[in-house]
């Protein structure tokens, strides 16, 4: 006859014992239960092409693979100059973020479960680069839900 474990009451068959079907999907079952549970942190990366529009009429929108609660966005492509990695956490709590340089805009943020769209407030000539969509860069991102 099998054992179980401590925590789950997974089988443990013993050398000698029969098992069946039933007594595996029982156990993946109480698997699948538990790890519900945890909580697992979803991961997940991707990229867009920036197209040198800004503003409230041309956001930038990334769609996401399930329900993110922030987005790490890699604005090192429109750095061109000294190379450094730079880098925005996106919050989903936070309203908007101000990207470094820049006096009067700040980037207007909107969530929900399948996407993320931000746009840069000011009329600034460089606003494409401050919205983070200059033309000809490509931007990277990592999802966390």
């Amino acid at each position: 006859m099998a054992n179980y474990t401590k925590h789950y009451q997974l089988h443990q068959w013993e050398p000698g014992d029969a098992f069946l079907r039933t007594d595996f999907n029982e156990d993946l079952e109480k698997i699948d239960a538990a790890l519900e549970d945890k909580g697992n942190c979803r991961i997940a990366t991707g990229s867009y092409a920036g197209t040198g529009e800004y503003g409230k009429a041309h956001p930038n929108t990334i769609q996401l693979p399930f329900p993110a609660q922030m987005i790490l966005l890699d604005v090192s492509a429109s750095k061109h100059y000294n190379g450094i990695p730079e880098y925005y956490i996106l919050f989903r709590q936070a309203p908007s973020f101000i990207p470094d340089e820049t006096l009067n805009g700040s980037n207007m943020l909107t969530w929900n479960d399948s996407s993320v769209s931000w746009y840069y407030t000011d009329s600034h000539p460089d606003g494409a680069l401050y919205q983070f969509n200059k033309t000809g860069r490509t931007y990277h991102y990592t999802v966390i839900g």
